[in-house]
């Protein structure tokens, strides 16, 4: 009875440490190669922040060559840190091949 105490112990211990793991460590990637949770949060943070100073704009209403100029200004005016930065791109790419 103790040996199968002790093995469910282990056992309940392994699940949750399991359960813990942090989900920023899993990195899901599409055939090009960019993180699909990036995209995702990347959309989130585009309509969240970028819409605190004006009206939403559709994505695919700029080019990719209008995107590369708009984009460095306006991370600098939302104030976003790296990852935010990277997120919102990743998601304008997204939407620009997806369109």
């Amino acid at each position: 009875m103790r040996i199968l105490f002790i093995l469910f112990a282990m056992t309940a211990m392994a699940i949750g440490a399991q359960s813990c793991r942090n989900t920023s460590d899993i990195t899901i990637t599409d055939e090009n190669g960019m993180v699909r949770a990036d995209v995702g949060e990347g959309k989130v943070i585009y309509m969240r922040d970028c819409t605190r100073c004006h009206e939403q704009k559709k994505v695919e209403e700029f080019t990719s060559a209008q995107w590369t100029n708009i984009l460095p200004r306006m991370i600098v005016k939302a104030q976003l840190d790296d990852t935010e930065s990277r997120q919102v791109k990743a998601y304008v790419e997204w939407e620009l091949e997806n369109d």
